[in-house]
């Protein structure tokens, strides 16, 4: 027989407890994803790839941003490298 193993489940506010060590923290339907910290070299991708997509981007209908990160209550948080988000979105934290 097999037994599924107990995975915990975190919500956002289970997120402000982890450490500040430079890992970067996400939650998938409350899975805990922990990722190194971005290296320079990919950094600098994203930079290119952010002036690359606003030169496509009307900035009267959206806003390219990076980085910024993804909430939904209770459960998800996540950090992608590049955020093309409506004006019409409303935006919490810049």
């Amino acid at each position: 027989m097999v037994m599924p193993l107990a995975t915990p489940r975190y919500t956002l506010q289970d997120l402000d407890s982890f450490p500040d060590d430079g890992s970067r923290y996400e939650l998938l339907d409350g899975l805990l994803l922990v990722t190194p910290a971005p290296a320079p070299g990919h950094q600098a991708v994203v930079s290119r790839l952010c002036r690359t997509i606003s030169g496509y981007v009307d900035a009267a209908v959206a806003e390219v941003y990076s980085p910024g990160s993804v909430e939904i209550e209770p459960n998800v948080h996540l950090e992608p490298d590049i955020l093309v988000v409506p004006r019409t979105e409303p935006i919490g934290k810049r």
